[in-house]
């Protein structure tokens, strides 16, 4: 799964859905480009909903790369 989050996302609140995502045992692997920011996650992702995630303000778009 790939969370890419909006432009005026913070470093707190990369700090905040890191610490969500590690009390659900999921690691996060950071991509920083010269325009996005994005997190893969790896782990047990099949129990996460996207919608939990996407309804952070600051995560512009969530996607999963392999089918449960």
């Amino acid at each position: 799964m790939i969370v890419i989050f909006k432009n005026s996302a913070t470093a707190s609140d990369e700090l905040e859905l890191r610490e969500w995502l590690a009390v659900r045992g999921i690691v996060v692997h950071e991509s920083r480009g010269e325009l996005k920011t994005l997190f893969g996650l790896v782990g047990d992702t099949h129990t996460l909903n996207m919608r939990d995630i996407e309804a952070f303000d600051f995560v512009e778009d969530v996607r999963r790369i392999q089918e449960s």
